[in-house]
């Protein structure tokens, strides 16, 4: 895909039926008809229904989803004019009551008293602009299949997708926050495109495109994309299982004492044959310890290629101190367009380059000092340079806190076993006038060369969402146990460590915790939300030889009450 600097501006199309789970939108009017007073740019009262559904299709290359955006109308004069008395509520309790003659605090003229009777077209406008407004979100990288019959199109997506709004009574212009999930968990989302361009009259006609031109916009910035609207399926990723069965299973609940694992596997040197791409990745990347056998060169290849490919995202994304030479290596054809990380919280692209250079710096110092503090004997950094922070979305509103932080990352594992480990992080804290919304959660995925992932269909939802690290649910309304945390299982963190280091025992739990949730950036984008490091600290034991787990403090590591008028939060 084109970098995300020279990638094309929004592209709107009209959608005249969307249904994603439970919910299903039909586009178009009903219940009558609402009479305006005096006509503008053409409109008369037939043309405005009492009852409106808008749903409008968004691509948002910059950022690599569509986005499906849908207003539910209620054009009564009533109605039109409690909205309007809604956005006047918000902006006093905002900057308090206005003195301008505006008809706030008390100095309303006869003229600005609520008026009875019809709409004119001007408050219809307004209403349209601080009517609520929920955008259905899919990133191109969740989409799996695509089914067209004729112009009903249905994206299969490997995820759920993720849902927005903006509140009633907020103007247009207001960043989307995102909620919970209004479709119940939907993993495909149906929508029929309009045929019928909005009217020349229309202020987002210019705009607005038809589908079959947003669809060749798409092909050309995505091959993917391309494919699948052909009915391709292109290769999938790959999902790693286990390399081999053990030889001898363990009889559950035996107190035999396990041998100690050796320290040197870790750390020896691995044979290859010279030229093979299993000797450049590691002479590139430092690589020691166990080999898995049975990777293919080609194999290598390809891991090899991911990983500079990574390099060169990480180089166009962050401000360069020099100027980079081409590190494209011979024997991997074509170097192929590279796509900038994506790092995102709506500054100017200098300050997103700064914060994100430094977030990445603090990341890996953490990911060098955890695994110093550890019985390996691993070199720090190296293994730190294989720690690769993918993307981050921030929605802060300066209120002591982000609202939202959404972070991917993935930990390569520093052996030639061709495995990682890829992390995805949500947080999220509101406190709105009525209630309070709070939910965070980490999920770690297994990943490497040479495994095919089970159909689709059959799945289980934690190979769909990776394994939990750590789960938060606050929902005040609930009266036993509003706020229920969780934490990951001794057994699903020995798996994670078996599968990076090759071994059982390479790194305590406690250890392997820590390197988990600080690879996500926990804490590092103002968030507090420190509570599984407390919870981890009384949960999980250091192993022999290591020391203090805790290298540097997050907000609100000291305390285990992760409620919104706990201790871990502001």
């Amino acid at each position: 895909m084109p970098p995300k600097a020279s990638a094309p501006k929004p592209a709107e199309f009209q959608v005249g039926y969307l249904e994603a789970g439970k919910k299903k939108w039909q586009a178009g009017g009903s219940g009558g008809y609402v009479a305006l007073d005096g006509g503008f740019l053409g409109v008369s009262s037939r043309d405005m229904p009492k009852k409106e559904v808008l749903v409008v299709g968004k691509v948002l290359f910059g950022r690599q989803r569509f986005a499906f955006e849908v207003q539910e109308l209620d054009n009564s004069p009533a109605a039109v004019r409690k909205l309007l008395q809604k956005q006047k509520d918000l902006e006093e309790n905002r900057f308090g009551p206005s003195s301008f003659g505006l008809g706030y605090g008390g100095m309303e003229e006869p003229s600005q008293q609520p008026k009875k009777g019809g709409l004119d077209f001007f408050e219809l406008c307004q209403a349209r602009e601080l009517a609520a407004k929920h955008s259905l979100q899919v990133k191109f990288q969740d989409i799996e299949r695509i089914e067209s019959a004729g112009d009903k199109i249905t994206f299969f997506l490997s995820q759920a997708l993720q849902c927005y709004v903006k509140p009633a009574g907020e103007p247009r212009i207001v960043n989307m926050e995102v909620v919970k999930d209004i479709t119940g968990g939907a993993r495909s989302i149906t929508f029929q495109a309009s045929g019928a361009l909005p009217a020349q009259n229309s202020p987002d006609s210019s705009k607005t495109l038809s589908f079959a031109q947003v669809r060749q916009m798409v092909s050309d910035f995505s091959p993917r994309l391309e494919a699948l609207f052909r009915g391709e399926l292109p290769p999938s990723a790959p999902v790693a299982t286990p390399l081999r069965k053990r030889s001898g299973e363990e009889v559950p609940g035996s107190s035999t004492k396990k041998p100690r694992v050796d320290a040197s596997i870790f750390t020896s040197q691995i044979l290859a044959a010279d030229g093979s791409w299993l000797q450049k990745a590691i002479d590139r990347f430092q690589l020691k310890g166990k080999r898995n056998e049975e990777i293919s060169d080609l194999q290598w290849q390809a891991y090899f290629k991911d990983r500079i490919i990574l390099e060169l995202r990480e180089q166009a994304t962050l401000p360069a101190e020099d100027e980079q030479e081409d590190t494209w290596p011979q024997g991997l054809g074509a170097k192929p367009e590279i796509q900038p990380l994506s790092f995102e919280s709506y500054q100017e692209e200098s300050e997103e380059q700064e914060m994100g250079s430094t977030i990445l710096g603090q990341v890996r110092d953490s990911i060098a000092a955890t695994v110093k503090s550890s019985s390996l004997k691993l070199d720090p950094e190296v293994f730190a340079k294989g720690v690769f922070l993918l993307a981050y979305h921030i929605n802060d509103a300066d209120e002591g806190e982000p609202r939202t932080v959404e972070t991917v990352a993935r930990i390569y594992a520093p052996n030639a076993s061709g495995n990682f480990i890829d992390i995805s992080y949500t947080n999220h804290h509101r406190a709105r006038m009525s209630f309070t919304e709070r939910f965070s959660h980490l999920h770690a995925s297994k990943g490497g060369p040479g495994f095919e992932p089970p159909e689709r269909a059959a799945r289980t939802r934690k190979q769909r969402e990776g394994e939990k690290i750590f789960d938060l649910d606050f929902d005040e309304h609930r009266r036993k146990n509003p706020t229920k945390t969780s934490l990951a299982s001794n057994e699903a963190l020995k798996n994670l460590g078996i599968h990076l280091f090759g071994a059982e025992g390479a790194m305590s739990n406690r250890k392997l915790f820590g390197l988990l949730v600080r690879a996500a950036g926990l804490g590092k984008f103002g968030e507090n939300n420190g509570w599984p490091i407390a919870v981890a600290r009384r949960r999980f034991k250091c192993g022999k030889d290591e020391v203090q787990t805790d290298t540097e403090s997050i907000p609100g590591d000291n305390c285990e009450d992760a409620g919104p008028d706990g201790c871990c939060i502001m």
